[in-house]
C-alpha cells in the first residue's frame, strides 16, 4: 500500500488515498477512512489512472464534506 495524500481531518477522523494492488485489477486507489483504533475499510474504490484519481479526488472531497457537516450537528452523532 502507498499513501498518496490526506484530504482532512474531522474530530479523529483522517480520510486519505491510498494506492494498493488488487489482484487482477491491479493498481487501484482507494479512499480510506483513518481512525486512533486503524482504518476503517475502503469508501471508495477507483482504478489507478487520470480518471480514477479524478474520480477519487471526488470522493475523498465528499466523505471529508459529510464529516464536516456531521460534526456540527448536536445531538446523536459524533466524529470527534
Amino acid at each position: 500500500m502507498q499513501y498518496i495524500k490526506t484530504y482532512g481531518e474531522v474530530g479523529t477522523h483522517a480520510v486519505s488515498l491510498v494506492r494498493t494492488r488488487s489482484g487482477l485489477r491491479g493498481d487501484v486507489y482507494q479512499v480510506v477512512i483513518d481512525t486512533p483504533a486503524g482504518q476503517v475499510g475502503p469508501v471508495g474504490v477507483e482504478p489507478a489512472t487520470d480518471d480514477g484519481m479524478f474520480d477519487a479526488d471526488r470522493v475523498g472531497m465528499a466523505v471529508i464534506r459529510t464529516l464536516e457537516l456531521l460534526a456540527r450537528r448536536s445531538g446523536d452523532f459524533d466524529v470527534a
